[in-house]
């Protein structure tokens, strides 16, 4: 008597186990179908953000040749760092410089160039090179191929001035590029062979 008294004075008492059971494969279903595409959209920015980064670096390394007479960044010593090093191309695209790339932390009448990015050098997002921001920087007239043994999320050429994301999964340079880009038939990436590698 006191349990009837209580499912009418409350409406019901509680979900049956069927209709658990029911609104639990309901819930799995449209989990099941949002998920993934949750996780499409979230590789899809992380590809248009490492696409906007690969943009903008090489047109920053563009600009800087352009400022300094055709010399691309690391091709030359900053004063403090070697030439053909990733740190000269680092401190070459993220201080002030001079004609002859020699940097300095602060801008002045002798260093009139830069800097060409503010915010350094942006972390590749995608591959299983994501989250690093270091660039292996190649010479010669090799051209920057993406490979596993390099613990940089970019590979750049100090010669050609090319920089490519380093996703050594994918075979080549065009394809590092396709992968990056979602489109295949990309040319005239300058491609050369032989050099020295310098880290």
């Amino acid at each position: 008597m006191v349990r009837r008294q209580m499912a009418t004075a409350y409406g019901r008492a509680a979900f049956t186990l069927l209709e658990l059971m029911v609104t639990m494969v309901i819930v799995g279903v449209i989990a099941a179908i949002a998920v993934p595409r949750m996780g499409a959209a979230a590789d899809s920015a992380a590809y248009a953000a490492s696409r906007r980064d690969h943009a903008q670096l090489q047109r920053q390394i563009e600009l800087y040749a352009a400022e300094h007479m055709g010399v691309f960044p690391a091709n030359s010593g900053d004063g403090t760092n070697a030439a053909h090093s990733s740190a000269a191309f680092v401190s070459q695209l993220t201080l002030n410089s001079r004609l002859s790339g020699v940097v300095s932390s602060s801008p002045s009448s002798s260093f009139l160039y830069g800097p060409y990015l503010r915010t350094g050098i942006p972390a590749l997002k995608v591959g299983p090179k994501a989250g690093l921001n270091a660039v292996r920087v190649v010479t010669g007239t090799t051209r920057p191929d993406p490979s596993a043994a390099y613990a940089a999320g970019w590979v750049y050429s100090d010669t050609t001035g090319q920089i490519v994301p380093n996703i050594p999964d994918a075979a080549t340079l065009e394809d590092a590029i396709v992968r990056l880009e979602g489109k295949s038939g990309v040319t005239g990436f300058g491609l050369g062979g032989g050099g020295a590698q310098i880290e």
